[in-house]
C-alpha cells in the first residue's frame, strides 16, 4: 500500500505545480501592483447626516420623536 502512494504523492505535486505555473501564480512579478488614489469632488460636509452629527442629533427617526 505505501508503494502506491508516494508515486501518486509525487503526481499529485507534480500536477499542482504545472497547473499553478500555467495559471500565472508561480511568475514573479517585476513589480508589486500600485493603488490608484482617486478623490471626489462632493464634499460630504454638507450633507443631512454630517449636521446631524456635528450637532449631536440623533439618526433614527423613532428616537428625533422620542426626544423633547
Amino acid at each position: 500500500m505505501k508503494r502506491v502512494f508516494a508515486p501518486v504523492t509525487a503526481l499529485v505535486l507534480a500536477v499542482t505545480g504545472y497547473s499553478l505555473h500555467a495559471a500565472g501564480w508561480l511568475q514573479p512579478s517585476a513589480s508589486p501592483p500600485q493603488a490608484h488614489l482617486q478623490q471626489s469632488s462632493c464634499d460630504h460636509s454638507d450633507s443631512d447626516a454630517a449636521f446631524r452629527h456635528r450637532t449631536c442629533h440623533s439618526h433614527h427617526w423613532r428616537s428625533m420623536l422620542m426626544v423633547k
